[in-house]
């Protein structure tokens, strides 16, 4: 499909408005080429489910509420007959999977790097149906929990959500953060768990320095209970299965792609790229041979499993509403005065000091 018709399907889905900022460029955003029709969902076990378009711009994912509600009948009928955690473990059984297959890849050297690189990117494209799909189940699940949850809660409705919510399962960062109060070798840490910061593609990972402060800085961990009514257990039971899912798909995400670094310095080096510099072109460029570096504020726009990258933006112009007031769930009750620090990525954590107030 050409760029004009992309563009015109995907301004047909509109109106589009920025939802989600990411520090993502042209590498991390080719991977989302594909990934959003109907075969890929049916083989990560959400059959039916097309999540038509997708837009990036300047650092920054858009939404359409036309997109969602695309999807929303097949998802309805999804959650008729099974649970979110169906989708959870499979995307485990897959990362499992997943690992072993980029381990083979690295030592393989009787494959050329154009199909090195191409098989890395058959991996990450089921990961990209996990991400969507969970996008598209958040929201569908933020409604449902909004009409069902007054019904038996009268108050602070929000925090309700928010502790009922809270998932019993545990992501990358609450094992990193065990392993810091077990006591094991801080360096040992930052091998297993060093990825965590590199969430560009190829950002750095944490030092055993940034291991050391971590555990110097470590808090209590508890997790919020609150009484669910029965009614509203089913309900809950998914809300914090997603949850879950929601860290989890991208924590897989990143850690596949920093356990293929060495494929990507491999292409780097065949290309005179510094390695840092390997973020602004994308993967089909680098397994054509032909790479293709493209400025930081691009748009990308995905239609189906057809998509294109445009040097000016075609979105319409966004009025921007520049409130005094952030609203959001606090982790922590009470009021504090502070310099507030806003966080889009592990990258912003330094320009945090002792008694700011945080807004991620």
């Amino acid at each position: 499909m050409k760029s004009e018709n992309i563009k015109k399907r995907v301004l047909s889905y509109g109106p589009w408005e920025p939802w989600l900022k990411r520090p993502f460029f042209a590498f991390l955003v080719s991977l989302f080429s594909e990934g959003q029709t109907k075969a890929w969902f049916n083989k990560i076990g959400v059959n039916g489910l097309e999540y038509p378009c997708s837009v990036f711009y300047n650092g920054e994912w858009y939404k359409s509420e036309k997109n969602h509600e695309a999807t929303e009948k097949s998802l309805e009928i999804f959650l008729q007959k099974h649970h979110i955690s169906e989708i959870t473990d499979s995307l485990e059984n897959y990362y499992i999977e997943s690992k072993k297959n980029i381990l083979k890849l690295i030592g393989a050297d009787k494959l050329d790097l154009s199909e090195k690189l191409n098989k890395i990117y058959l991996i990450i494209i089921p990961i990209i149906s996990y991400i969507w799909a969970t996008h598209a189940l958040e929201h569908l699940m933020v409604k449902k929990l909004h009409i069902e949850v007054p019904r038996y809660v009268k108050r602070n409705v929000e925090d309700f959500i928010a502790k009922a919510s809270s998932p019993e399962k545990k992501v990358a960062h609450n094992r990193l953060e065990d392993a810091l109060r077990s006591g094991r070798n801080p360096a040992d840490v930052a091998a297993e768990f060093g990825w965590i910061r590199a969430r560009d593609g190829f950002a750095r990972p944490f030092t055993v320095k940034e291991i050391l402060e971590m555990k110097k800085q470590l808090k209590k961990s508890h997790r919020p209970k609150v009484k669910i009514p029965s009614q509203l257990k089913p309900l809950f039971s998914n809300a914090k299965e997603l949850v879950y899912l929601r860290t989890q798909r991208t924590d897989v995400f990143y850690e596949l792609l920093f356990l293929a670094r060495p494929v990507f310095r491999e292409a780097a080096e065949r290309y005179r790229i510094p390695f840092s510099e390997m973020k602004h072109y994308t993967i089909q460029s680098l397994i054509a041979g032909k790479p293709k570096r493209y400025p930081k504020n691009f748009v990308w726009a995905n239609y189906l499993d057809h998509s294109a990258f445009f040097t000016q933006s075609f979105l319409p112009k966004q009025e921007i509403n520049r409130s005094s007031a952030v609203q959001g769930v606090p982790t922590q009750k009470g009021i504090v005065r502070g310099v507030v620090k806003i966080i889009f990525s592990v990258n912003d954590l330094p320009k945090v000091k002792q008694g700011d107030v945080i807004v991620a």
